[in-house]
């Protein structure tokens, strides 16, 4: 299948209502990331900064509340949801995944909710 395309840029979430079946959800993990590599690479841009990446989109099954890593910039560990709101002032949806791009940075999760589609 080919990358989707369109003018205006989708919120992730929209996206995969648009190209996965309503129960989705309820597929194992490794089914529905074997869809979204159906999908092909997508043009990914972000909520919260600058820039574009292409990349296949890999979802995890985490909440953004419990992935937390160490911010070196400021020496604490925090959940994905805090980074957000302390680095760039955005509250995060409540969703029950993340989102990896297989692109030139792999292992970045975001909220879906902070990745767009072009």
């Amino acid at each position: 299948m080919s990358s989707y395309s369109c003018e205006e840029p989708q919120i992730l979430s929209d996206f995969i209502k648009g190209h996965m079946p309503s129960n989705w959800q309820t597929w194992r993990t490794e089914v529905i990331n074997c869809w979204m590599a159906r999908l092909g690479r997508q043009q990914v841009g972000f909520v919260h900064r600058p820039g574009t990446e292409k990349g296949v989109l890999k979802l995890h099954p985490f909440r953004p509340d419990q992935v937390a890593f160490f911010w070196e910039e400021e020496d604490i560990w925090l959940t994905s949801t805090e980074y957000y709101q302390l680095r760039y002032g955005r509250l995060v949806a409540d969703g029950d995944w993340m989102v990896e791009v297989l692109g030139d940075r792999r292992g970045e999760l975001f909220p879906l909710d902070m990745v767009k589609i072009y």
